[in-house]
C-alpha cells in the first residue's frame, strides 16, 4: 500500500467517525449525512474517490451470509452509499465504517501479523507484558517495545497499520499515565471477523 492509497481511504474513515465537532458541519436526512458541496471533505481529490461509491448500495458490499443472517430492509440495503446533488453531498452514516473495513482488508496480512506477534509476545513475557482486569486488554511498557521494535517492522505494511491502529480516532491502542501501551486485542480481533462480512470486489482501485 502506497502513502496516496492509505490517505485516501484514511481521511475520509478519521473525519466521517469523528463523533464531536465544534462546529456542526452536515444535517441528517433519513440515512444520510448531508454536506454543502464546499466542505472539503466532499470537494476536490475527496470528491473524487467518493464518486467511485453513488452507484454501490449495501447490497453491493455485503456479503450474501451477512444479509441473510441479518433481519436489514430492502430500503436500507438499496440505498445508494453516496448521492452527490447540486447544492449538497449526502453520505450514508456508515460510510465511515466502510472506509475504516476498506482499510481493514487491504491491511489485513500485517493486522493479523500485529496480533499474533502481540500474543507470542504475552505469552513469552509473562511476568512484564500483563492483562487488565477485562482480559481483552494486553498492557506492554514502553520501553520493552522499544527493545524489540524490529520485530514489529516487519510485518506486513507495518506503519499503516500501526497508525491505523493507533493515530486514528480507533482507539485500538492507547498510552495510559504509567508509560505502557493498552492494546485492545479484542477489539482488533473483532476487526478481522467483521471484515468477513464485507465483499469490495465492486469498488475499483
Amino acid at each position: 500500500m502506497t502513502s496516496e492509497e492509505y490517505d485516501r481511504l484514511s481521511i475520509p474513515y478519521q473525519v466521517l467517525t469523528k463523533r464531536f465537532y465544534e462546529n456542526q458541519t452536515y444535517y441528517n436526512d433519513g440515512f444520510y449525512r448531508c454536506y454543502n458541496p464546499k466542505h472539503y471533505i466532499v470537494r476536490d481529490k475527496h470528491l473524487e474517490q467518493l464518486k467511485r461509491f453513488t452507484e454501490l448500495s449495501y447490497r453491493d458490499i455485503y456479503t450474501e451470509e451477512y444479509i441473510n443472517a441479518y433481519p436489514f430492509g430492502d430500503t436500507y440495503l438499496d440505498s445508494k452509499l453516496v448521492k452527490i446533488e447540486e447544492k449538497r453531498v449526502c453520505l450514508s452514516t456508515e460510510l465511515g465504517q466502510v472506509f475504516l473495513y476498506l482499510l481493514v482488508s487491504k491491511l489485513k496480512k500485517g493486522i493479523t501479523q500485529y496480533v499474533e506477534l502481540i500474543k507470542k509476545l504475552q505469552d513469552e513475557r509473562k511476568g512484564l507484558i500483563k492483562s487488565k482486569n477485562d482480559g481483552n486488554t494486553v498492557v506492554i511498557p514502553i520501553f520493552f517495545l522499544e527493545s524489540i521494535k524490529g520485530q514489529f517492522e516487519i510485518i506486513d505494511n507495518y506503519k499503516f497499520v500501526f497508525h491505523l491502529l493507533a493515530k486514528t480516532n480507533s482507539g485500538f491502542l492507547m498510552r495510559d499515565w504509567n508509560s505502557n501501551i493498552e492494546v485492545n486485542l479484542n477489539r482488533i480481533s473483532g476487526l478481522l471477523d467483521s471484515v468477513k462480512n464485507f465483499d469490495f470486489s465492486k469498488i475499483n482501485d
